[in-house]
């Protein structure tokens, strides 16, 4: 109890000295770096050249090389060359549709679908695949 407010206010701010000034969002520093927001694809490092976009569809179990053409009023092909033999017992097997030589086109019910939608799509598919043949089913 014999301790005075100075005291008090001295220990307080000792042990709170790595506190850091609070910045105002509408006065922040202009040397603040924004966030980038990567598009899926960007993010699993396909390339794109045009209107094509080259890269690999990846599950945790491997990646299929893959492309894609984006062609006049958003009509989007997608490929996938080798897929794995588990794709054969999976239900959208037929949706993958053999061009020869290992290379498959894509066909998808909603042709609407986006550049990101259809790698996401295509992962999940080959993603189920393998677990599905991971568990014998």
């Amino acid at each position: 109890m014999g301790m005075t407010f100075k005291g008090l206010f001295t220990s307080l701010t000792r042990s709170h000295q790595k506190v850091r000034p609070v910045v105002h969002p509408k006065k922040s520093p202009s040397n603040l770096v924004k966030r980038r927001f990567l598009t899926h694809w960007q993010q699993r490092r396909w390339a794109k050249n045009g209107n094509t976009y080259t890269g690999y569809y990846r599950t945790p179990f491997g990646a299929c090389r893959g492309q894609i053409d984006y062609r006049h009023k958003g009509q989007i092909d997608f490929w996938i060359f080798g897929p794995p033999d588990c794709l054969k017992n999976h239900s959208h097997a037929r949706c993958f549709i053999s061009k020869g030589k290992g290379v498959y086109y894509v066909h998808f019910a909603e042709p609407s679908l986006s550049v990101d939608d259809g790698i996401r799509a295509i992962e999940k598919i080959l993603l189920e695949a393998h677990r599905n043949a991971a568990v014998g089913n």
